[in-house]
């Protein structure tokens, strides 16, 4: 078997290394190994589709903010692990890093992020140290690829054995152990080594649209209402080029004199071809391929509300969907932090805020929850303290007495709550 090959000396880049490593630069001289894993070129495609067509990118703009948007919350009787949960997600941005790498996975297919403790003198081919995290480094996904065990005796066969990086500013290959990396794709097919994002299925849909864009820019320079034809009898090139060039200043027809040897006449040239049913059509495709609606994209018309509020359940689940699949990646930060810490054995819990609609929603069914807890309360079926919990409220007793908060946020329990 081919042995690695070992990167260049035993100690930690500095920070300064790392930024390097995660701009988005071209490739070159990719290894054999590498080149199993990932496609350059379609990859520029992708990023190309990204960038030249708009209403993809408004799209993948909009799902990824829109997932975090309504952060989660962390609940827990410890204050200590909770001040140090939302220290940490102030630190590191964790909110802003989460929607690069969710943006990065629609656009190629899968994001990283590469995780940056402090005090760290091991090699890059080395497990992660147990220190406290500095930084989520955002890793251009045109320079890194997983590199998988394909051996089926081995013991980890299937699983990744490192990540490989070039770096041709500085002609380096790294090789990066997977415990310091964050992948996420978005979406895998085969035996799951393959990445898809939301452009490659749809980058015929995206072409056709970027072509229909430039159509319609051209089509009022080409057709235009009166077209003149002037007739000269027994005329010199001079006179023909003279009357071609007075022609191409006019803008409109007007008011003309000639002698008996020039004839004018005014055609007209009918009207432009209208765009909207094929352009409408690809812009379905395109909020179809996105996993955004179409109201979401470019607003709800007359007559589509109904379906616009069903659209907008479906996202919304959609969204929901992706956030389930960002926990255990905050969880396995948060657990790391809490061994840089000391602290071991740590209750807590995480809960995504509700996503609704709009706040008329949201409205409306704290208004029936409050409804049904105040009928239970006067049944005699709970407490106001097991009230006041339905409802997110702390006890009387712990609101009193509890003194830990976060900045600018109310406490709302003997559970403490991040609003993000």
């Amino acid at each position: 078997m081919k042995k690695r090959k070992k990167r260049m000396g035993t100690k930690r880049p500095p920070k300064s290394y790392v930024e390097l490593r995660k701009s988005s630069i071209e490739p070159a001289n990719i290894p054999e190994e590498a080149q199993k894993c990932i496609d350059i070129e379609l990859l520029q495609h992708l990023e190309n589709a990204y960038l030249n067509e708009p209403l993809t990118r408004k799209a993948i703009l909009k799902r990824s903010h829109d997932v975090v948007e309504r952060f989660l919350e962390i609940k827990t009787e410890d204050p200590a692990v909770y001040n140090l949960f939302w220290e940490f997600v102030d630190r590191v941005d964790l909110k802003n890093r989460l929607i690069d790498l969710l943006k990065n996975a629609m656009i190629y297919g899968a994001g990283y992020l590469e995780i940056v403790v402090d005090d760290d003198d091991a090699a890059l081919d080395e497990e992660l140290p147990v220190h406290e995290i500095v930084d989520l480094a955002v890793i251009s996904p045109k320079t890194i690829a997983p590199i998988w065990d394909v051996d089926p005796k081995s013991p980890t066969y299937g699983q990744i054995k490192y990540f490989y990086q070039w770096v041709p500013g500085i002609n380096a290959n790294l090789e990066i152990h997977p415990s310091r990396v964050i992948l996420f794709p978005f979406d895998t097919v085969g035996d799951g080594t393959r990445f898809v994002g939301v452009i490659e299925p749809m980058l015929h849909v995206i072409a056709a649209k970027v072509q229909l864009d430039k159509a319609s820019g051209e089509i009022p320079k080409k057709v235009i209402s009166q077209i003149i034809s002037v007739n000269v009898e027994k005329a010199t090139q001079k006179e023909l080029d003279a009357w071609a060039k007075a022609l191409e200043q006019m803008a409109t027809a007007g008011r003309f004199v000639g002698s008996e040897r020039v004839k004018f006449d005014v055609k007209d040239a009918g009207k432009a071809l209208d765009i909207k049913a094929y352009s409408e059509h690809l812009i379905y495709q395109i909020a179809g391929g996105t996993g955004v609606p179409y109201t979401v994209l470019l607003g709800a018309g007359a007559g589509t509300l109904s379906t616009s509020e069903i659209n907008l359940r479906d996202y919304y689940s959609d969204l929901k969907d992706l956030q389930v699949r960002l926990t255990p990646i905050i969880r396995h930060l948060f657990e790391h932090e809490l061994k840089a810490n000391g602290i071991g054995n740590a209750d807590y819990e995480f809960e995504w805020l509700e996503i609704y609609a709009d706040e008329q929603s949201e409205a409306e069914i704290l208004k029936i929850k409050a409804q049904a807890v105040k009928d239970l309360l006067e049944w005699g079926v709970i407490s106001t303290d097991e009230a006041r919990d339905i409802l997110g409220l702390p006890s009387k007793e712990v609101a009193e007495e509890s003194k830990v908060k976060r900045p600018g946020v109310p406490i709302r329990g003997g559970w403490y709550y991040g609003t993000g």
